[in-house]
């Protein structure tokens, strides 16, 4: 197996320069190097460290895997079987455990146990061997994490069911849950991407076995729809944001490109209503050419139900990679690629051209971030060509690309701390404040978004006022109106909220759409009513909810009635059935903790070491899976409405899915800082008796985490003077970034 890196060309010097988490890199490799080992896997997530995975070799030719972790404290070692991801991995990977297991099925025989590919905390690949009565066995078991296994075992045996693709997927030979393995016959043969990647290739046979390849991509898509998880356009998106990552930390430059191209794929999401039974990672490494000229398909536990563009786009990208990086081959592989995309149509009929761009587009960029996230370093100059490759296939939408180190999810600045020009910048125009309150303009607007939404056909309307509400520099503007002819008897007041970014429009539109027809339709417990999207201005227009902000309210009495509104309005949303369209995702908030810990220790330096601590420390007590419900992520009293015996909800740009605990923590944290009644340390108590009652939740480890997250967050907003913090002075600032800082410890126990 060839090794993924060279330890000896790892530029270790210039790696550590670019992220200090991996100071003790070069300690650690030269352990490597001195075991003689092959690094076989790596994965960098700048700030955190590395996962190294390598090949030791054993006596008599035999080999195994070392798991090593880099961390900004030290690094440390252990055997692939110790792998705490993998708790089956130790007894799979014993012959005397495969023995007694494969004996009812093969007979008794003497197995030998070979790892072939490890991947640290997420699987593992082990060849199984003997010599039966029958003549010679191979069989391989693939064992996953615990996360993992049960989406992988269901898809994998499903998969392998189908009468279709009969022959041409490894039979699945038994499931041991106990252990977290699938065991597969194996599939003799070279794999496709070796035969492509022979230097002496005529392009002819090329061309051929990409025609195969092809159809046999369109038999898997035949499928329908068996139990598979749905994956989106926007998934796709917002995982290859966050391994863009590594990029950012050692290539800005480029990273920033791949940020504009990102932009434009946002602004243009495929429109292809056709969703099928995809691979979801189709590409010829998977795939393995037998010595009939067979293709057996392997790794289809990663199956999924998308557009099948997705499988195609992926393909095409890898073989662009390939000529990248072996210019000899690339006239075969161009003919390769033709030839794939036609028999492919020719089995499964046309494909819609603007999918297959999209979906090609961003699996170059996912695979130009892959080889900044693997520490493949002597690849990253070919990276470059996947990038242009990309930007050829999209048209990026007018206006200036985000800086390095775009703004994270609560509108943190970049790494440079810089938010952007003044104004909102939509794929139409300029739509910043001044645009807002020009009342005629928002008036032919606002009728533009009756019309759409199919209601009061003609309808002249007259804004009768503007109010600017809040601006955030190169963000977001919000405006509110009076505005007459919605209803017939009186005027209505209506919110319109402009995004930089057009899809976070999307997304509110249809976080309020999909909440406001659903678990917050009737009673008490609302969210405001959406009157309208337009997409092509980042524009979103919804009706304005009544209420006082439960942060403003005095009388006890009525802060104790907000509360269980606030209660019940969050158990409902966490308890329902709704699915958002994003989830929480660990890695980007760290990310942006760590930036709000930079911000932090620039404007106050004497807090910068205890608030990277915060920053570290959160998301090592923060469970990397847990509870999926959907989540407000933003839910603190200044968004909650109190109006007689009516709540509302505002305020749902940041919704997705996610552990409820990260929104009880967070609404608690800004209670305690930006209450009405700071020194009350019983409304936190009674927010979360309340909440518990009606939800039947209990808190658990992760809460401590998010609360941390949480006052960092405050500090932050304490450090800029923005959000609940605005307008305080300078002394008020520093004072309550101290707190912050000290309360976010405190939650870590320090």
């Amino acid at each position: 197996m060839t090794s993924v890196v060279t330890v000896g060309d790892l530029p270790v010097r210039r790696l550590v320069g670019l992220d200090p988490a991996l100071r003790h890199l070069e300690t650690a490799l030269d352990h490597v190097a001195r075991a003689r080992g092959e690094l076989d896997d790596a994965s960098w997530t700048p700030g955190v460290g590395a996962r190294l995975a390598y090949r030791a070799q054993e006596s008599q030719g035999t080999y195994t895997y070392r798991d090593v972790t880099v961390s900004t404290e030290g690094w440390s070692e252990r055997d692939f079987r110790e792998d705490p991801s993998m708790p089956g991995l130790a007894g799979a990977s014993d012959p005397s455990v495969v023995a007694e297991r494969l004996a009812d099925v093969l007979g008794p025989a003497t197995w030998s146990v070979d790892p072939v590919r490890y991947r640290a905390g997420s699987r593992c690949v082990l060849r199984y061997g003997a010599e039966t009565r029958s003549g010679p066995v191979r069989v391989y078991a693939k064992v996953f994490s615990s996360r993992d296994f049960s989406r992988a075992a269901r898809t994998t045996v499903t998969v392998s069911r189908a009468r279709e693709l009969a022959g041409a997927v490894p039979h699945v030979m038994g499931v041991w849950s106990d252990l977290g393995a699938v065991l597969v016959t194996a599939a003799p043969g070279r794999s496709a991407s070796a035969v492509l990647g022979d230097p002496d290739l005529d392009a002819a046979v090329a061309a051929a076995l990409g025609r195969e390849l092809g159809v046999l991509l369109a038999r898997f898509h035949r499928q329908g729809h068996p139990m598979a998880p749905s994956a989106t356009p926007t998934d796709r998106l917002g995982l290859v944001e966050e391994e863009l990552t590594a990029m950012r930390c050692a290539a800005p430059g480029l990273a920033e490109r791949c940020d504009v191209v990102v932009q434009g794929l946002r602004h243009h999401l495929p429109s292809s209503p056709v969703r099928r039974l995809a691979h979801g990672a189709f590409r010829a490494g998977q795939v393995v050419v037998g010595d009939d000229g067979r293709l057996t398909l392997l790794d289809v536990e990663g199956a999924c139900c998308c557009d099948p563009a997705r499988d195609l786009g992926t393909m095409l990208a890898h073989l662009t990679w390939a000529g990248l990086h072996g210019p000899g081959r690339r006239p075969a592989l161009v003919e390769a690629s033709a030839s794939f995309l036609a028999g492919y149509e020719d089995a499964a009929g046309p494909v819609d051209p603007e999918s297959l761009r999209w979906w090609c587009a961003l699996a170059l960029l996912q695979c130009a971030a892959r080889r900044f996230r693997r520490l493949e370093t002597s690849w990253w100059p070919s990276t470059a060509g996947l990038v242009e490759a990309a930007e050829g296939l999209r048209r990026v939408p007018s206006g200036p690309a985000p800086a390095d180190g775009a703004p994270g999810a609560d509108g943190a600045p970049g790494a440079d701390g810089v938010r952007g020009a003044d104004g909102v910048r939509g794929a139409g125009g300029l739509l910043g404040a001044t645009d807002l309150l020009d009342a005629p303009g928002m008036a032919r607007l606002l009728e533009e978004v009756v019309l759409r939404r199919g209601s009061s056909a003609g309808a002249r309307l007259s804004v009768e006022s503007a109010e600017q509400l809040s601006v955030v520099a190169g963000r977001r503007a919000v405006a509110r109106y009076t505005v007459r002819g919605l209803e017939r008897s009186r005027p209505t007041t209506v919110v319109a909220k402009a995004f930089a970014e057009p899809h976070r429009a999307r997304l509110l539109h249809e976080h309020l759409s999909i909440l406001s027809q659903g678990p917050f339709a009737t009673d008490g417990l609302r969210v405001p009513e959406p009157l309208g999207l337009v997409p092509e201005r980042g524009l979103v227009v919804y009706r304005a909810a009544p209420g006082t902000p439960l942060d403003r309210l005095r009388d006890r009495a009525e802060v104790l009635r907000g509360l269980r509104g606030a209660a019940l309005w969050l158990a409902r949303l966490h308890t329902c059935d709704v699915v958002l369209p994003r989830g929480w995702s660990l890695s980007r908030e760290r990310a942006n903790s760590r930036v709000w810990s930079d911000v932090v220790g620039a404007a106050y330096p004497p807090l910068a070491e205890a608030a990277a601590r915060v920053a570290r420390g959160w998301s090592e007590v923060a469970p990397t899976t847990g509870p999926d419900a959907p989540l407000h992520k933003d839910f603190h009293p200044g968004h909650v409405l109190v109006e007689d015996a009516t709540t509302t909800v505002i305020d749902l740009d940041e919704a997705r899915q996610g552990d409820p605990a990260m929104d009880v923590a967070h609404f608690c944290a800004y209670l305690e800082a930006f209450g009405p009644d700071r020194r009350d340390v019983r409304l936190p108590q009674a927010f979360v008796a309340e909440y518990a009652q009606a939800s039947g939740w209990s808190p658990g480890e992760s809460l401590a985490g998010y609360a941390a997250y949480a006052w960092l967050k405050i500090a932050r907003q304490w450090a800029l003077g923005s959000g609940p913090c605005r307008g305080a002075t300078e002394d008020e600032r520093r004072a309550g970034a101290a707190r912050a800082v000290t309360r976010g410890l405190a939650w870590l126990g320090e």
